[in-house]
C-alpha cells in the first residue's frame, strides 16, 4: 500500500501529514480467519516491531513522541524512551487504551476531550 498513490481512499490525508514533518508508516492488512467461524476474517496488521525500532533508532532526532495507541505492548518502549529522556505524549480513548500505557506515559490526551477541537468539519 503506498499512500503516493492518488487512488488510496485517504492519500490527500497522509500527504498533508508528510508536508507538516510527520512520519507516515504504512504496511498491507492480511486477512486472518476467525477461529471456528468459517468463511470470516479478522484484518491484522502488526506493524508495532516496526514502528518500536524507528522510535528507538531516531531518537536522537526528536524530545517528544506522540503516540496515537492505546496499545499496552508500547508501555515498554515509552519507558525505554523516558529514560532516553524523551517527553512521552498518547492520544486515545480511555475506553480502548491500556492502564499499562496510561500510566507510563507522561500525558494521556482523550480524543473524548477534545473531539469538538479536531473534528472534521463537513464541506459548505
Amino acid at each position: 500500500m503506498d499512500y503516493h498513490d492518488n487512488n488510496h481512499p485517504k492519500a490527500k490525508f497522509y500527504k498533508k501529514l508528510t508536508f507538516i514533518g510527520f512520519t507516515v508508516k504504512m504496511k498491507p492488512i492480511k486477512k486472518i480467519p476467525k477461529k471456528d467461524i468459517p468463511d470470516e476474517y479478522e484484518d491484522k496488521c502488526n506493524i508495532d516491531v516496526e514502528l518500536t525500532l524507528d522510535a528507538v533508532t531516531t531518537a536522537s532526532n526528536y524530545d517528544i513522541a506522540i503516540f496515537l495507541t492505546g496499545d499496552g505492548d508500547f508501555s515498554k518502549l515509552v519507558e525505554y524512551l523516558r529514560l532516553l529522556g524523551k517527553q512521552i505524549y498518547c492520544v486515545s480513548t480511555m475506553r480502548v487504551s491500556a492502564i499499562e500505557l496510561r500510566n507510563t506515559v507522561d500525558k494521556f490526551i482523550d480524543l473524548e476531550d477534545i473531539k469538538d477541537i479536531i473534528k472534521l468539519e463537513p464541506k459548505k
